[in-house]
């Protein structure tokens, strides 16, 4: 359709000061940012819509980005490797971005929860199942990746049936973040610059694996919470 093309004072995307959370769609921070987006917003969509589908379009470009990583890996050599790592870390900024503009605009939704979850799953399990086949990484390390991510989803499934709400930790955001870097380094594979990327990579997984475990003995003992209050 057309586009509006309407000249405007440029506004920060993400303001230094002043708004916030708090602020919501209708903060004075937010109404500034998409006013001076509005040229590239399609004719005859809201603000708040087209706001609302920023952090979903985001969480579908990592679901996207999977086969194209998989697609990679089918052909194991230094250039897939390293385009495959790539396209990883480029997902991995998404996971980031989306969730820091849900979070501070407040633009969370029930479809946008569902496809982050989503994305967050394949983003990890598609690389590892993928590194499985090429030997790169234990596969029961993964069963116990795969096994600990199932059983926090029943667990959180179980405590929301109850009116209960079990919250991320720090433990599990440091999961995710070891998780990430060990794949990055993972996916490298291949000595560069004399480094060798696996061996650091398969270390930190190590690291990342402890910490899944741990985090989900934690969200076990907080639905153990919920359980007994209930």
């Amino acid at each position: 359709g057309a586009w509006h093309a309407v000249p405007l004072q440029m506004a920060p995307l993400f303001p230094l000061a002043g708004g916030g959370v708090g602020e919501g769609v209708n903060g004075t921070s937010f109404r500034r940012t998409m006013l001076s987006l509005r040229w590239i917003i399609p004719t005859g969509i809201s603000m708040r819509r087209w706001a609302l589908s920023i952090p979903n379009l985001l969480s579908a470009t990592r679901i996207v980005a999977m086969p194209l990583i998989v697609l990679l890996l089918f052909f194991p050599d230094r250039t897939t490797s390293v385009l495959a790592a790539l396209l990883f870390s480029l997902a991995c900024l998404t996971d980031f971005l989306d969730g820091y503009i849900a979070r501070r605009y407040q633009l969370v939704t029930s479809i946008g929860k569902l496809l982050d979850t989503l994305a967050d799953k394949l983003l990890i399990l598609a690389p590892m199942i993928m590194l499985v086949a090429l030997k790169r990484i234990p596969a029961w390390m993964v069963v116990v990746i795969v096994w600990r991510e199932m059983a926090v989803m029943a667990l959180r499934e179980a405590a929301s049936r109850q009116g209960a709400i079990i919250q991320a930790s720090q433990l599990g955001k440091a999961k995710t973040t070891l998780q990430d870097l060990a794949l990055i380094f993972l996916l490298l594979h291949y000595p560069y610059f004399s480094i060798d990327f696996h061996v650091i990579g398969l270390t930190l997984l190590w690291f990342a694996l402890l910490i899944t475990v741990w985090s989900g003995v934690e969200y076990f003992l907080k639905f153990w919470q919920v359980a007994v209050k209930s």
